[in-house]
């Protein structure tokens, strides 16, 4: 009886690495990287013609961190994506897109849309890439 529970247990904890295993091994391989993600908003903040964006990324480095949190939340509260989405529903551009109009009524950021569709890129990037592996797909196999 005992030994029956024991291969019992043993097969229970090896479908559950199984199955979510993938997951724990991408969060493994890609880590969350606060500064990575810094550098990345502040770098590519600036568009043609505005400078506000930038200088207000720059002056609040925890606004900026609280809406990447924000946004690596809403995505993974999503469903998992195909390998490859035809209809570019999961592409990132298209939930990218989606997440702003999901937040800019709530966001608190002063930043333009592009400014903020930004942070979000970023913090998909390098807050939570696990989740934007699993959330997002290609439109083909040529697209990434």
């Amino acid at each position: 009886m005992a030994r029956r529970l024991v291969v019992s247990l043993g097969v229970t904890v090896l479908v559950a690495g199984i199955s979510v295993g993938p997951s724990v091994a991408d969060r493994l391989i890609h880590p969350r990287d606060e500064d990575g993600f810094a550098d990345y908003v502040v770098t590519h903040m600036l568009h043609p013609g505005t400078q506000q964006d930038k200088d207000w990324a720059t002056d609040h480095p925890d606004d900026i961190l609280a809406e990447g949190d924000r946004a690596c939340a809403w995505l993974s509260r999503r469903g998992s994506a195909p390998d490859i989405d035809p209809s570019g529903a999961t592409s990132v551009y298209s939930l990218v897109h989606a997440y702003l109009d999901d937040a800019r009524a709530d966001s608190a950021l002063s930043l333009t849309r592009h400014g903020h569709a930004n942070v979000v890129y970023g913090a998909w990037a390098y807050l939570c890439p696990a989740e934007r592996h699993d959330k997002s797909a290609p439109q083909s196999e040529d697209d990434d």
